[in-house]
């Protein structure tokens, strides 16, 4: 039975989604909702709500945010209705406590979990049993940076959630969005510059958006971006040793690592950019690890990747004697840190990012998430 509260909340989204409705393009180098298919979607949602669970798997992070942002315009979600958490933050209670809730200003609730893969089997049990009640006022997003295979934590959630991957893009569909973000500054940018920033980011889009809005401001009412004023920027010292503490990592030089962690703190860098830059090297061994594992080609990974071929041989030798799992248990690892350093419950933020990066150096055994390692890293930053 519909309330009359029901019936103003209906009527006050289906005012603002007529406001607006936009053209919406989707950044996996196809054209994405028009308006024909916004106002479709919006009758949608006015005849189901269209809540319930979403699972967003993949590692590129930057595309799953733009797509949050797309659910939330086209269900519009007021501010208020918008929340956002960390599976490591939530209980089984906290979580049916946050599902339930009611929206305030708008017709449903925009939720996103990051690292769901952290979400304990209590809270996975509770998601099962709200799946059906959470159409009604919620839309939960959760974010897991792998693939759900049948062994997979969020396996059971699959039958009640709505899944979309975001796999990385490939070059061309990179080149395609590079040409497309320059665009909407009403400027062009050469080809042999996009061929430099696939070389340097690959298929990041977060670091080439980042990027590309400082050659922006550098070229001013130049209607072109050059070759040259890319490299301006990609010639900027500090970018010799950041890539000085990934390859020694890569090689498992403990030493030349930890050194470069000092030069680049003395330099003016975060601890957070630093364990940034460790993610962003991560989740690309893991892509590519997955690709390989999964039978791909060599070709065919370069083509996903953005990778030319001498820098795919180079990682292929890196990833020699790092299983996928080992990748994953790394990341886990980071963005544990990454938590805990932003919520201050570490004391040496520093101290805890050596002991992981002396941990990424060490043979094979230690990566495949044993207790003991797992121990080592959760001590070192609780003190």
């Amino acid at each position: 039975m519909v309330t009359s509260i029901g019936l103003a909340r209906q009527y006050r989204l289906f005012v603002h989604s007529v406001n607006s409705v936009e053209t919406v393009r989707r950044t996996d180098g196809q054209d994405g909702l028009t308006e024909s298919t916004d106002r479709r979607n919006l009758q949608v949602i006015m005849a189901q709500g269209q809540g319930g669970i979403y699972l967003f798997t993949g590692p590129d992070r930057y595309r799953k945010r733009e797509r949050v942002n797309v659910f939330a315009r086209t269900r519009a979600v007021d501010p208020l209705d918008r929340h956002e958490t960390s599976a490591l933050q939530l209980s089984a209670s906290t979580l049916i406590t946050l599902v339930r809730t009611q929206p305030a200003a708008s017709l449903i609730r925009l939720i996103v979990i990051d690292e769901a893969h952290r979400l304990d089997g209590a809270c996975l049990k509770a998601l099962g049993e709200q799946a059906e009640l959470l159409k009604q006022t919620t839309c939960l997003i959760l974010l897991v940076d792998v693939d759900i295979d049948a062994n997979h934590p969020l396996a059971s959630i699959k039958p009640h959630a709505s899944v979309e991957h975001f796999a990385w893009l490939s070059s061309h569909e990179v080149s395609r969005w590079v040409q497309r973000d320059v665009a909407a500054h009403k400027k062009r940018i050469a080809a042999s510059a996009i061929q430099d920033l696939l070389q340097a980011y690959g298929a990041d889009l977060a670091g080439i958006k980042a990027f590309l809005s400082q050659v922006i401001s550098w070229v001013g009412s130049r209607p072109q971006l050059s070759q040259a004023d890319v490299r301006v920027f990609l010639r900027v010292p500090v970018t010799k040793s950041q890539f000085a503490l990934v390859d020694a990592i890569a090689k498992r030089d403990v030493a030349t690592a930890l050194q470069a962690v000092q030069e680049q703190l003395a330099a003016g860098k975060e601890v957070l950019e630093l364990l940034g830059l460790l993610v962003w090297q991560l989740q690309r061994w893991l892509t590519v690890g997955q690709w390989m594992e999964a039978g791909i080609p060599p070709d065919g990974i370069a083509q996903r990747s953005g990778l030319r071929p001498w820098q795919l041989e180079r990682m292929q030798r890196e990833l020699a004697d790092r299983p996928v799992d080992s990748l994953r248990w790394a990341l886990q690892r980071c963005w544990e840190l990454d938590v805990a350093a932003k919520s201050g419950r570490v004391p040496s933020p520093r101290v805890a990012l050596e002991q992981l990066i002396v941990a990424l150096c060490l043979p094979r055994t230690t990566w495949l998430g044993e207790a003991s390692s797992g121990e080592m890293i959760h001590s070192g930053a609780q003190r």
